[in-house]
């Protein structure tokens, strides 16, 4: 009794495999006749376009000069014809908003090579599958232009307006040197304008009139009161370098400061100034002990013309400031505690100097000053030894010369001696008018 209810059971299985057989051999007939009808709708789409394509690059090349360079030649090399029809289209779109015309495998025929603009090869697959390789060269001299791979991971769309992109980035250079070189061919094209005809107009003769009486000339109100561009206040940028003498022993100390201010455009243009300067580190004493010594100052004065005439001036100052001194003892043969430690004073200065100044330009002048410095402390450091007896390790001078030379630069309207001669000049020019 289980034999042929085994081949019952085969039997029905067998016809369910076969029903199943048949309906997915009519849906993949479905499928396939759909596939077919779409691809065959492409073409023609396809075919459509590149018609459309011909003769819109035909009518506006009859539009072009002859020694145009506007065309593009673009060959792609594709496996996908789909593919390479909508990058097709998305190149000539491209290419067409920006004057261009793209000649492709269809559409070329037999034209000059003197319109030949660039051309540009695409690559699908040939030496990356996972790439597109873009090479654009140049239509005049043949070199690469350009050269790029454009990587296929992203979506078709993606990966055409990529290509796009990089063919016009490529092209538009030599679009613009071309552009150039059109209009000069255009504008050497053209016959030389000739000049205007003149007329001269002919007056009748007015009627003598008599001598009016002589009155005195007057000078015109522009050269009487010349304009002034500059402001009645402005300021000043100084780096300074010098040296100078400050304690026996040390010789010419060299320092190094900047100075800022104000200036006014008065007659004897009067200004302001505070500098710091820096003098760098002396050692005096004996050769057992010795004294390093460094001084930074601090300045403020007030300037003022004595002398002016042309580009030269010579100035005055006068003004007050203080000295930090740091003193530190130093030995090679004492013991480190046998030293105090190092000391920080602060001495009150009244400082005085003379400067000649030359200006440079219209905003910058040098100068070189000689002064002096008094110092009011009147402060010294010893050295004491055990048996009571001292020696001098560091005697500051009471009066301590200094030389200093500096570039000071001006804004607004504090502005060197230059600016008053060349409106001078100005005005001599053109005072005979």
């Amino acid at each position: 009794m289980r034999a042929p209810g085994n081949y019952r059971y085969h039997y029905r299985v067998m016809y369910r495999v076969r029903r199943a057989s048949w309906v997915l051999g009519g849906i993949t007939a479905v499928v396939v006749s759909v596939e077919s009808q779409a691809v065959a709708q492409s073409a023609k789409n396809v075919q459509f376009a590149q018609n459309d394509l011909a003769a819109s690059v035909a009518s506006t090349m009859q539009d072009v000069p002859s020694f145009a360079r506007v065309r593009v030649e673009v060959s792609i090399a594709a496996d996908d014809a789909s593919e390479r029809s909508l990058l097709e289209q998305t190149l000539g779109e491209l290419l067409g908003r920006v004057g261009l015309m793209m000649d492709l495998d269809s559409v070329q025929d037999a034209r000059e090579s003197s319109s030949l603009l660039a051309r540009v090869t695409v690559h699908y697959g040939e030496r990356n599958r996972s790439a597109v390789h873009v090479m654009v060269f140049d239509g005049v001299t043949g070199r690469i232009s350009a050269e790029r791979a454009v990587s296929r991971s992203a979506p078709p769309a993606v990966v055409r307006e990529e290509v796009a992109h990089v063919v016009q980035a490529a092209v538009e250079p030599l679009r613009l040197v071309e552009r150039d070189r059109r209009l000069a061919l255009e504008a050497a094209s053209k016959p030389p304008e000739a000049p205007p005809l003149r007329v001269a107009a002919i007056e009748r003769p007015e009627p003598m009139a008599t001598a009016p009486v002589d009155e005195p000339t007057k000078e015109p109100e522009a050269l009487r009161k010349p304009a002034t561009l500059r402001a009645p206040l402005g300021a000043h940028v100084t780096p300074l370098l010098g040296v100078g003498a400050f304690a026996s022993g040390a010789g010419l100390a060299p320092r190094l400061g900047l100075g800022v201010g104000l200036q006014s455009a008065g007659r004897f243009r009067p200004s302001l100034s505070l500098n710091a300067l820096y003098m760098f580190p002396f050692d005096t004493g004996t050769n057992a002990v010795t004294v390093h010594t460094s001084v930074t100052s601090l300045r403020a004065t007030a300037e003022a013309d004595l002398w002016r005439h042309s580009r030269w001036s010579l100035r005055f100052a006068v003004g007050g400031g203080v000295d930090v001194l740091r003193v530190e003892p130093r030995s090679d043969q004492l013991p480190a505690e046998r030293l105090l430690a190092a000391t920080t004073r602060v001495h009150p200065i009244v400082t005085g100097a003379l400067a000649a100044h030359v200006a440079v330009s219209s905003a910058v002048s040098a100068f070189l000053s000689f002064g002096t410095d008094l110092d009011w402390a009147r402060r010294s450091w010893v050295f004491a030894f055990d048996d009571g007896s001292r020696s001098a390790a560091l005697e500051p001078y009471v009066f301590r010369p200094f030389v200093l030379a500096g570039v000071r630069m001006f804004w607004g309207g504090a502005v060197p001696s230059s600016t008053s001669v060349s409106m001078k000049s100005t005005r001599d020019q053109e005072a005979p008018r």
